[in-house]
Parts: C-alpha cells; structure tokens; sequence
C-alpha cells in the first residue's frame, strides 16, 4: 500500500530540494515523441472520416493514460500523483480533435528534456565532488 511519501517523491530522486523548473514541469521526451506520433495518427482519421472518429481518438487517448504514467514515474523520476496528472493532462491534449495540442505537447517535451539534462549535470557534479555541501544547505556555521 501506498503512503504518503511514496506517492509524493521518488526514491531516486533527491529528498528535500526541488529540481529546476524544467525538471519539475517537464514530461519525458519519449511520453511526447509518442503521443504527438498517436495524435497526428488519430487527427488523420477523424479528418478523413468528417470527424466520425473522433470517440476513438478519445479511448486511445484514456488507453495512453497508463503507459505516459509508467514512464513518467520511473524514467523521468516523477512521484505517482505527479506522473498520473501529467499524464491525464497528455491524455485530454490527444483527444482533443486537432492538431494544434501537439506544439503544446513537443514544448512541454522540449522542457522535459532540458529537466533530464539538468538533473544528469547535478547527478555528475555530485559523483566528481562527493564533500561539495548539498543544494539544500542554506545555513552557514559561525563559531562562537
């Protein structure tokens, strides 16, 4: 069973600070490459078809809640709620019977790739100086 703090945070993922903003509000390169590809997919045929379709688009789109989810928690490192509303939020973008939600969706994957990038060059400085003091130590020790 979930607790709280399993559904916040995941455990590779540093406790205590924050990433950058990219880091935090950024999806997984691979969730966007996908649903772009599914969306211009499902946009094909609702154009074709007069939008007759577009119910289809619409339980792809629920059906690709579970794997963008997946990817989210464990290659991008997100917490649970955080992976299922990003997501949920994916989902809605494909269903909607347009093309237009996709340049939303390959900035929000551009994002997430500059997240991906931070989060490695902080992984890597960290490895080369294990003594460096963390990102979260705001306090400075004065003698008495």
């Amino acid at each position: 069973m979930l607790n709280e703090h399993d559904a916040s945070t995941h455990p590779d993922r540093p406790q205590g600070g924050f990433g950058s903003p990219a880091e935090i509000c950024g999806i997984h390169p691979l969730n966007a490459t996908a649903v772009v590809a599914v969306d211009f997919m499902c946009f094909g045929g609702e154009l074709t078809s007069g939008f007759l379709l577009a119910i289809v688009s619409i339980l792809v789109a629920a059906m690709l809640v579970v794997p963008c989810t997946l990817v989210q928690r464990y290659a991008y490192k997100d917490g649970w709620l955080l992976a299922f509303g990003k997501a949920m939020v994916l989902g809605v973008l494909t269903a909607i019977p347009t093309a237009l939600p996709s340049a939303l969706t390959i900035a929000w994957g551009v994002s997430g790739a500059v997240g991906l990038a931070h989060r490695r060059a902080r992984e890597r400085a960290a490895a080369a100086f294990p003594s460096a003091p963390s990102d979260d130590s705001n306090t400075i020790d004065m003698p008495n």
